[in-house]
């Protein structure tokens, strides 16, 4: 069920099962995917020496100064539209 899913409300109609069992069994499993994250799940460096160069751009860095990245390493990119786009100088 949680490698299929889609949406919980997609995953009650394809298993026949009530939104509240579907609900409560992914919840179970994201707490046993948490406790394998203590021992399987780690960052290449755990002591965070290292940053994404995006990271260091001085455009970004003090919006991103305490960030060590995503869990796997990936960046996503992401464009702000024009009219959202608030320009701060550092």
């Amino acid at each position: 069920m949680f490698m299929w899913m889609g949406s919980v409300r997609q995953a009650k109609d394809r298993f026949e099962r009530s939104l509240a069992t579907v609900h409560n069994l992914f919840h179970r499993l994201l707490k046993c995917i948490l406790k394998l994250g203590d021992d399987i799940i780690a960052p290449r460096d755990p002591k965070f020496r290292t940053m994404h160069y995006r990271l260091r751009n001085p455009r970004f860095f003090s919006f991103f100064n305490r960030c060590v990245g995503a869990i796997d390493g990936t960046h996503v990119p992401m464009v702000v539209p024009l009219d959202k786009f608030i320009h701060v100088t550092p």
